[in-house]
């Protein structure tokens, strides 16, 4: 027999992997995160926002925008004092006596003067002969009630004097007056747009019987 060859044990050999270095590998990517971030390492800075913008106070809106009239109501109230203002200058035409045009020869009215308007002037609405006597006591500063405060007779359409102005009606021409005072030192302060308010007439003074 032949001789059997001895076999010889093979050698192991132990292959060790180089570990890479953590430094210079890079992270693993996170899904959904861009890789454009800045650096941890870095202060990232965010525009800051604006202080919001007080609103402006109620006291600080213009006061001629609350005190002025919407358009139609203005164009309503002009319209109104165009017609007195054609009223009146038909009753200075037709009496000069009783609506003169000079103030300081204003005469105190006969007690139902107002009735004899509303007869003579038939066409005329009464609640405009009614407007139009208030304007025109309330005209020229209060020239008529300076007429009553100083007293004497009262005069009727035609000039005819009819009745005396008694005291207690002296005593309101006083408070009309003082009211007609107010609402003119209001105007020149630019605070009023209105006529001076009627205030309470006495009988003789007050136009009864007229309807709008």
């Amino acid at each position: 027999m032949a001789a059997q060859k001895t076999l010889l044990p093979q050698p192991v050999v132990i292959v060790r992997k180089k570990r890479p270095n953590a430094a210079s590998v890079p992270p693993p990517r996170r899904p959904g995160v861009s890789q454009s971030m800045p650096s941890l390492t870095r202060p990232v800075t965010f525009p800051l926002p604006s202080p919001p913008v007080p609103a402006p106070s109620p006291s600080s809106q213009p006061s001629a925008a609350v005190s002025q009239p919407p358009p139609d109501e203005q164009e309503a109230r002009q319209r109104k004092t165009q017609e007195k203002y054609e009223l009146l200058a038909i009753l200075r035409d037709r009496w000069p006596q009783t609506f003169p045009t000079d103030f300081r020869l204003v005469k105190p009215f006969a007690r139902g003067l107002h009735q004899e308007l509303i007869q003579a002037l038939p066409e005329v609405k009464p609640s405009l002969i009614r407007r139009t006597i208030h304007f025109y006591q309330h005209g020229s500063k209060g020239a008529y009630w300076r007429a009553i405060r100083h007293g004497g007779p009262r005069y009727t359409l035609d000039g005819t004097p009819q009745g005396e102005v008694t005291a207690e009606e002296q005593e309101h021409a006083k408070q009309e007056l003082a009211t007609v005072a107010a609402w003119w030192k209001a105007r020149r302060a630019g605070q009023s747009h209105r006529e001076p308010p009627q205030a309470e007439i006495p009988h003789s003074e007050t136009p009864q019987s007229i309807e709008e």
